[in-house]
């Protein structure tokens, strides 16, 4: 398995600097984030995005996956539109930079509308949405994220789409944890369909507040090991990204100590499986 970090963990660096530390560091390669046009947007022109791309490719990086935030369950038609368009674009500049996949959210469903509808609104958006982007060789990656986080959901979702070539998950584990997914149960009911991994540590956050406090890779209750021995398992080479959320979370260690952290600690957790 491969080592990538989400630039979500360092908005303060621009571009240059996330190239020369994942290679610093040892990454195989980076997870790049849309947001606000911190470090890569829809509206770069052809030149921009061939200069991204050969900023990590000159240093033996793979832009795997870029993530985006489109979302799905609205019942407001002109808003999943509008979705539906910019997961094309965001599968577009995932193609000029080399990437293998894009990523989406479903989102949190309105008031009054039952799973079922939802997952329905889900599938059927996305699927208009997959056809589009299928010629391009870019793959739609779920996350495991919001009331969408059990893996039981977003494989309804799928299905409810079509199971179309080109729609596939990405595997946030703390989601999954805590909804009571245990590691193997996730992969025996998704394994086949994940194709990119967040890996983070954590440990219970205070009462009334969020469910968990985010820490270093190793220093918290995550399953970590039994995450990557359950992916081990069922044959998955991929990424196990760090997303380590930095930017929504100012109070965190800083990536310079967060991302070669992560680094040691994996590559001697990885080595434990051959």
């Amino acid at each position: 398995m491969k080592l990538s970090f989400s630039t979500l963990g360092c908005p303060d660096w621009n571009l240059t600097m996330v190239a020369e530390r994942a290679a610093e560091y040892g990454y195989d390669g980076v997870e790049l984030l849309i947001r606000g046009g911190i470090h890569i947007d829809t509206a770069m022109n052809a030149a921009e995005r061939k200069q991204v791309s050969e900023l990590f490719s000159s240093r033996n990086l793979e832009i795997r996956s870029v993530s985006g935030y489109t979302k799905f369950v609205s019942s407001d038609k002109n808003e999943l539109e509008r979705n539906i368009q910019q997961l094309r674009l965001n599968a577009e500049l995932a193609h000029d930079l080399g990437a293998s996949y894009v990523r989406t959210f479903i989102g949190e469903p309105s008031s009054g509308v039952d799973n079922a509808e939802a997952i329905a609104r889900a599938g059927e958006s996305l699927a208009t949405a997959v056809q589009t982007i299928a010629p391009l060789g870019v793959e739609v990656i779920i996350e495991t994220h919001d009331h969408f986080s059990a893996a039981e959901a977003i494989a309804a979702i799928i299905h409810k789409a079509g199971n179309p070539k080109g729609l596939a998950v990405l595997w946030d584990t703390v989601h999954t944890h805590h909804v009571g997914e245990k590691p193997q149960e996730v992969c025996e009911r998704i394994g086949s369909l994940i194709r990119h991994v967040h890996l983070k540590d954590a440990v219970p956050g205070k009462p009334g507040g969020k469910p968990h406090q985010y820490v270093l890779a190793g220093e918290g209750i995550m399953p970590i090991r039994e995450n990557v021995e359950a992916l081990h398992a069922i044959g998955y080479y991929g990424y196990l990204s760090l997303e380590w959320e930095k930017m929504w979370y100012p109070d965190l260690e800083g990536p310079s100590i967060a991302f070669p952290h992560f680094v040691k600690v994996m590559r001697e957790l990885l080595a434990t499986l051959r």
